[in-house]
């Protein structure tokens, strides 16, 4: 078997997807409460969302105005559901972009 380009390569830096989240870059979203929502909207895959864009479009902060009467839960089903109706008219791509309006 052919050797793969960086088999030799010295590893000088590693980090992983769990320190993104023990550093707070990453916020994972599929745990509880948004792991179920998630799995109910039929996505299977883990899910991630940077910090920055999971407190401009899911986070409810008390005094920010707009955000009367809303939850996570909710705002988090928001983001789900375009997030699945996006993945349904695209042919299943490694990521997915758009934009939400907070």
């Amino acid at each position: 078997m052919p050797a793969l380009l960086f088999d030799d390569a010295e590893i000088i830096s590693r980090y992983t997807r769990a320190q993104t989240f023990e550093n707070g870059i990453l916020v994972d979203m599929s745990v509880e409460p948004f792991g179920s929502l998630a799995r109910e909207a039929g996505l299977k895959w883990p899910i991630a969302m940077t910090s920055a864009a999971f407190h401009e479009v899911v986070a409810v902060s008390e005094d920010a105005k707009g955000h009367a009467g809303q939850d996570v839960k909710g705002r988090w089903w928001d983001v789900v559901f375009m997030l699945r109706r996006i993945r349904r008219d695209q042919s299943a791509p490694a990521q997915s972009f758009f934009r939400m309006l907070g």
